[in-house]
């Protein structure tokens, strides 16, 4: 199922290019974490703690930039199609996607979607 989804509909640049600002930006938090944490060489200790802070702050920016594209970029949600949509209109959660059984624990009932 994962081949489904390779097509530039269902990743737009932006999206992709964001993705890899939060990979370098975790990965330098990791090991600026790891500087401060077990300082071998006392000047590198000062240097780690503004990269880590800058790095945060690269990682909370992208976050919010993310959320905020959310509503504006158009991406192919679904696998095997190319429609699109803005990714926010994903976050809802349809009332029944599929055939499905929802059990209602506290009403002691069930209901079949179809």
């Amino acid at each position: 199922m994962a081949h489904l989804a390779h097509y530039k509909e269902a990743h737009p640049l932006i999206f992709v290019v964001t993705h890899w600002i939060n990979l370098i930006a975790m990965i330098m938090l990791i090991l600026s974490g790891i500087i401060i944490h077990f300082p071998v060489l006392p000047f590198l200790t000062g240097i780690a703690r503004g990269c880590h802070l800058f790095f945060g702050f690269v990682l909370f920016i992208n976050c919010v930039a993310r959320v905020i594209m959310a509503f504006f970029v158009k991406t192919a949600p679904t696998g095997g199609t190319r429609q699109q949509v803005t990714a926010f209109k994903t976050w809802r959660r349809s009332s029944c996607p599929r055939r499905t059984t929802v059990i209602r624990p506290w009403s002691g009932s069930s209901t079949t979607c179809s």
